[in-house]
């Protein structure tokens, strides 16, 4: 009975140590953008969706997770500047990640001193964001590493505030943009992953 025992305490141990393992360490401060973040505004032709569920069924990996880096550019072209960041990946919904791994992002668009410059004047990622990312899949180096481009551009990106609660990047624009249909207020995770449970059944 003791050697039982002695089994089942080693076997919750080493899941438990398993799942610390796989558990992304969380900023001191989830930092949450604002309007204020963006200095211009950049133009681009992009891939409209209707809703989560078609731009779900669209992407290659869906991840929720934390922004760690964000202090890298390239030049995509002379003329495109891009804007790097790395996720360390915290929950998929879709895709071959796992927690823990992390994940290079670029998106069009550049840092600088007086803020933003990006595509209809959305914020760039920046570090201790807490994101949700629809991705595609990834064939650029723009630093010797492969990086992944958003799906939809603004459209696959949200932003967790503080509390939890998800938001549309194109809530912090004043440009006129197509949103989805179904995205219209902030959610909570729980509602996010019902209204996408129809595209993951």
């Amino acid at each position: 009975m003791k050697k039982l025992i002695y089994a089942l305490i080693v076997i919750v141990l080493v899941i438990s140590l398993f799942g610390c393992k796989a558990q992304v360490e969380q900023p001191d401060s989830i930092y949450f953008p604002s309007k204020s973040d963006v200095a211009g505004t950049m133009e681009a032709s992009m891939k409209g969706y209707k809703d989560t569920k078609e731009l779900y069924n669209d992407s290659d990996h869906v991840i929720i997770g934390i922004v760690t880096e964000s202090d890298k550019s390239a030049n995509k072209s002379e003329n495109v500047p891009t804007a790097i960041a790395k996720v360390k990946v915290e929950k998929v919904l879709k895709g071959t990640y796992a927690a823990g791994d992390e994940v290079n992002v670029h998106e069009t668009g550049e840092r600088t001193n007086k803020g933003d410059i990006a595509i209809d004047g959305v914020p760039l990622l920046k570090k201790d964001m807490k994101v949700l990312l629809f991705l595609n899949e990834g064939t650029d180096y723009y630093i010797g590493e492969l990086s992944f481009g958003i799906r939809g551009v603004n459209l696959g990106k949200f932003f967790y505030d503080a509390e939890g609660m998800i938001h549309s990047s194109l809530d912090f624009t004043d440009e006129v943009v197509i949103k989805l249909e179904d995205f219209t207020e902030p959610m909570t995770e729980d509602q996010f992953v019902y209204l996408i449970s129809d595209a993951v059944s």
